[in-house]
């Protein structure tokens, strides 16, 4: 992601005068990791609407139009939610059929209410899924998908924490994979597949990452999470921060891209507009694995969770999205859970070549890479920038934060070298053991 830095740059607690604006870095963090759909941060929204029908908050082209309006911004990711009990795959369509015309990609909330996990598995909605899996293979437009989210919650019939016998964590991750093989069985290339998340987990047997379906599953990771303020007897202000720090450590042993695919915060209790600033300026340092952001835009009596709850919030979260280009949409032909580390960037020659631009280079063993731009790799050494000019040749990865692996099994290459797995986190391959 190219940021766009106005005055004062803050990386790790390090301010840079704007004299070096020009830095803006590719990543934040070398532990960045973006899909293959996009090419850096993107944005989308539940775009709510009127609380009355046809325009009932549905993401019709009216409703996606006036939020498109509100915010000044195409809608890279449109949000929908699917209840298999109520909505049929003619009624689906309609709506895939507004992301189509509008140039974005529709993220679908696969809801199988009113079954539990050990329902899906006894096949109850097998002829629900198969109405799905043949429309979007005859669709062809790239679709994401997230079944069964929210499954550390009690509030949904697939809740762990509302029956932690047919929906403990381990039958939910199979439910999980048992509707994506059923897409596969099909030869289905066109979806991707999200697990998600939400960022508080509610009764018994719930955590973060237990129904996790595992990597091969998996193309994106989600979090959903919302700042409640004073609305609630039992809630109080919590910060961006405070919200997500905990979900985000928990999920970010897995080498998937991360975005938060429903959050806002409210106005009660404290000021929502700086709640979005201080989001936008932690983001690139604190959560810099966070590749996108979907407002959830309708406020409700929980909530009043929409953008136009005050003009400063809306003009927040329009300057906060200035700092990022409008992301591009980009083609791959790697298979569904295989993902890019971005980041990954080669390291220059041991020219000092960023004494040109006023900052010394990096002392020797100084090889922790922290943001790349066009002119090379950066690393940081007594709070200021450093130019860095060489790379450990036994353990290459190492210079952008992650160890080599113990194995030879690639799962993806670039410009870098070659990348591997372990534990769920990425390693590089050593060539010269693997020949």
């Amino acid at each position: 992601m190219y940021i766009k830095f106005i005055n004062l740059l803050t990386i790790t607690g390090l301010f840079i005068s704007s004299s070096y604006a020009n830095l803006v870095p590719r990543a934040s963090s070398s532990n960045v990791i973006y899909g293959d759909t996009f090419d850096s941060m993107f944005f989308g929204a539940w775009v709510g609407g009127p609380e009355k029908l046809p325009e009932y908050p549905f993401p019709n082209a009216k409703n996606v139009a006036s939020f498109e309006a509100l915010q000044g911004r195409h809608l890279d990711v449109i949000n929908h939610y699917v209840s298999w009990q109520y909505n049929s795959w003619e009624w689906t369509r309609s709506y895939l059929d507004v992301a189509k015309a509008n140039g974005s990609i529709m993220l679908i909330a696969f809801m199988p209410s009113p079954y539990t996990a050990q329902d899906v598995l006894n096949g109850k909605g097998d002829a629900y899924i198969d109405t799905f899996v043949k429309g979007i293979k005859s669709y062809g437009e790239e679709i994401w998908i997230r079944p069964l989210h929210e499954s550390n919650g009690d509030w949904y019939s697939w809740g762990t924490g509302r029956d932690n016998v047919n929906n403990a964590e381990k039958k939910v991750a199979a439910a999980f994979r048992y509707i994506v093989d059923k897409f596969r069985a099909a030869k289905v290339t066109n979806v991707k597949w999200v697990w998600t998340t939400n960022n508080g987990c509610s009764g018994a047997g719930t955590t973060h990452t237990g129904s996790y379906p595992g990597n091969d599953y998996v193309d994106y990771i989600s979090i959903d999470g919302y700042n409640y303020g004073t609305i609630q007897s039992w809630s109080r202000w919590s910060s961006f921060e405070e919200v997500f720090r905990e979900v985000y450590n928990a999920v970010s042993k897995y080498p998937k891209p991360i975005f938060l695919a429903e959050f806002s915060s409210t106005e009660v209790g404290g000021s929502k507009d700086q709640w979005i600033t201080e989001m936008f300026r932690i983001l690139p340092t604190k959560f810099p694995r966070i590749i996108g952001l979907l407002w959830f835009n309708e406020s409700k009596p929980d909530g009043d969770w929409g953008l136009d709850t005050s003009r400063s919030a809306v003009e927040a979260w329009k300057k906060g999205m200035s700092a990022y280009p409008p992301a591009k949409r980009i083609g791959s032909n790697k298979k569904s859970g295989q993902t890019v580390n971005k980041a990954a960037q080669s390291v220059k020659s041991k020219e000092c070549w960023s004494e040109k631009l006023g900052y010394k280079c990096c002392s020797p063993g100084n090889i922790r890479i922290y943001v790349t731009d066009a002119s090379g790799p950066w690393g940081v050494e007594n709070k200021n920038w450093c130019g860095i000019t060489e790379k450990d040749d036994k353990c290459w990865s190492l210079s952008y934060g992650y160890k080599c692996c113990n194995h030879c099994h690639v799962i993806y290459t670039d410009e870098s070298g070659k990348w591997g797995a372990i534990n769920d986190e990425w390693c590089g391959i050593v060539e010269d053991t693997c020949k």
